[in-house]
């Protein structure tokens, strides 16, 4: 079974594939068959439908996002309605949030359209 072991690199390369562009089961025991496996095509089999099963489970990423004050911004505007006087107007917003506080301002409204 060291053999087999050793063929997760070209599962790992097929799964990041197109589905379609996938080798199937069969393909791979005549690859490792060429490269002296003498092992069974069961027990391929068996190690890829386990490796499948398993395959991305173990990966765990979290990247945490630090900004300095004042480094970096997000921006976007929105279309809001407002009523004045009784009338109805509709308004452009700008809104701005800091990345390094998570602090949320919002801008002048500018009138729309």
């Amino acid at each position: 079974m060291t053999l087999l072991t050793n063929w997760s690199n070209p599962l790992k390369v097929d799964a990041l594939r197109p589905e379609k562009d996938r080798r199937r089961a069969r393909a791979l025991f005549g690859q490792i068959k060429a490269s002296g496996y003498a092992g069974g095509y069961t027990r391929v089999t068996d190690y890829i439908r386990a490796w499948r099963a398993n395959a991305g489970k173990d990966i765990k990423a979290f990247v945490p996002l630090k900004f300095e004050l004042g480094e970096a911004f997000q921006f976007d505007w929105s279309e809001e309605g407002m009523v004045i006087g009784g009338i109805y107007h509709r308004m452009q917003v700008s809104h701005m949030k800091l990345c390094a506080s998570r602090l949320l301002a919002g801008g002048l409204p500018q009138p729309g359209p």
